[in-house]
């Protein structure tokens, strides 16, 4: 970030067309989340921190309101790079955006 403003990173709308490629949106949109610091995150690579996870000078409640945060931010960079067909086959599977 320079200047307090996010670098305006923009990726194509998947909309599931035979002249799109799923393959060149997912780079993009990995690309997007490794920059925004969640793609560990969305991969699964990085589990919600637990107790144990936390050392002892940490605040756990704080730790999981950061990691919450992060992955509905996460959510939403993806949801807003769906098209709309995509996205309702994303909407019948997942119950709210964070639980994608």
């Amino acid at each position: 970030m320079e200047g307090g403003k996010e670098d305006k990173l923009v990726v194509p709308k998947f909309n599931d067309k035979p002249s799109e490629s799923f393959h060149l949106w997912k780079l993009r949109m990995e690309a997007v989340l490794e920059t925004r610091g969640c793609l560990s995150l969305t991969l699964g690579d990085e589990p919600r921190p637990t107790a144990d996870s936390v050392g002892e000078d940490d605040d756990l409640e704080e730790a999981q309101e950061a990691y919450d945060k992060l992955a509905r931010k996460a959510a939403a960079w993806i949801v807003t790079s769906l098209g709309d067909k995509p996205l309702k086959v994303v909407q019948k599977v997942s119950k709210s955006p964070s639980q994608m």
